[in-house]
């Protein structure tokens, strides 16, 4: 009859760490930590019928993933910055300066060193404007600031 050892399942837990590493998300340690249990099992349990090994693999498996996911919806991850790879969002809220007029909605304010095409109503070079908004991913929408 077919038997499965204990290292057979301690070495397919190393194997799922290993994909862990090499691949993103985290459901591999999920299954790493699921095949090591059932390899203690087996080595405090050595005559486990195989069916009854993969039958609890697959449990604590399933245990394991949903155990996460039930934490992690519980203890969302905050970031310390939020808008970290948005970088227009950034900048809402933040005053600048038009460099090219905005002549029928359109013109350019510069940020920092970066110019930047800018929507808002009407006005000359050197105004100050508040950015309020994103439009497309490429343009800011802008309002004159009251002076």
């Amino acid at each position: 009859m077919f038997e499965v050892a204990h290292w057979n399942w301690w070495t397919l837990g190393a194997i799922f760490l290993i994909v862990e590493l090499m691949l993103p998300g985290v459901y591999f340690l999920w299954l790493a930590i699921a095949a090591s249990l059932v390899g203690l099992l087996v080595f405090i349990f050595a005559d486990l019928a195989v069916i009854w090994q993969v039958f609890l693999f697959g449990l604590l498996s399933l245990i394991s993933v949903i155990a996460w996911l039930t934490w992690q919806k519980k203890h969302p991850q905050k970031s310390e910055e939020p808008l970290l790879n948005q970088r227009m969002q950034r900048y809402i809220g933040k005053q600048a300066s038009i460099v090219e007029p905005i002549i029928n909605g359109q013109g350019k304010a510069q940020i920092g060193d970066t110019l930047w095409q800018v929507a808002g109503d009407d006005c000359p070079k050197g105004t100050k404007v508040k950015i309020i908004g994103v439009q497309n991913s490429t343009i800011l929408s802008v309002e004159l600031l009251d002076n």
